[in-house]
């Protein structure tokens, strides 16, 4: 049974995370290594044990029971999920990679075109506002404002675009916004004080909620199409035999 490609919540989660500019790194914790995401920012250098001289990113949702966070860090909370039939429909068909697709290459005059030579029909995603909310902690200014720079660059009002790969890798650009920024900076204790910002925005995104498979879809292209392309020259030169023969007729 092939799959045809779709998108989820874990899609966009992955998403969010790198399009903050996140990446994977090994840890040896307890003898064990283990993967975590960190963030590079320029003119921050953190003395985290594991973690240095990158700043860690964490995901949670609301639902989780908070935990000690190791200062400075990053945390990402998606939210609530809102159906956006105002801008687009939730029921029709769209055209589709099949599962059996070969991925075709065609140089223009204008660049690079990217396709398949086989199609499908499938069902339309649900469109949803997914919410997200970005959370910076740190201990002192120094630290809290280059970082706090680094996610407003990535995070740029009133919109900015977020990429998510969906289940067969294919990028898909969605828009994100409105965004506004929130100070949740506390001082209980000069001592023990915790600086916060928090971003918050909806992506604009959408929901494959319907099994995609080859089976429950239409074929909308022949299998095994060759492709042949040409060259300007090539094509000029077969022009002007054609024209050639019209002209002895």
């Amino acid at each position: 049974m092939g799959v045809i490609s779709t998108v989820g919540l874990k899609d966009f989660d992955r998403g969010m995370i790198l399009s903050l500019g996140s990446q994977l790194i090994d840890l040896q914790i307890d003898g064990d290594t283990r993967q975590a995401y960190v963030l590079k920012v320029n003119g921050l250098e953190t003395n985290l044990e594991f973690y240095a001289p990158y700043v860690p990113v964490f995901f949670t949702t609301p639902e989780d029971v908070f935990q000690p966070y190791r200062l400075p860090c990053v945390v990402i909370r998606r939210n609530d999920l809102t159906p956006a039939f105002d801008r687009s429909p939730y029921y029709g068909y769209q055209r589709t990679s099949a599962p059996t697709a070969q991925k075709v290459m065609i140089p223009t005059n204008n660049g690079m075109l990217t396709g398949y030579n086989k199609y499908v029909r499938a069902e339309l995603p649900t469109p949803f506002d997914i919410a997200y909310d970005i959370q910076m902690y740190a201990r002192t200014q120094n630290t809290a404002i280059p970082l706090l720079m680094k996610l407003l660059q990535v995070c740029k009002p009133p919109f900015f675009s977020v990429a998510v790969f969906d289940s067969v890798g294919d990028k898909r650009q969605y828009d994100a916004g409105e965004v506004s920024v929130s100070n949740g900076s506390e001082l209980a204790d000069i001592a023990d004080r915790t600086i916060s910002y928090t971003i918050s925005f909806s992506i604009r995104g959408e929901l494959d909620l319907v099994p995609q498979t080859a089976e429950n879809s239409i074929v909308t292209a022949l299998p095994n199409i060759g492709i042949q392309v040409t060259t300007i020259a090539t094509n000029v030169a077969v022009n002007a035999q054609i024209a050639a023969q019209h002209k002895d007729c």
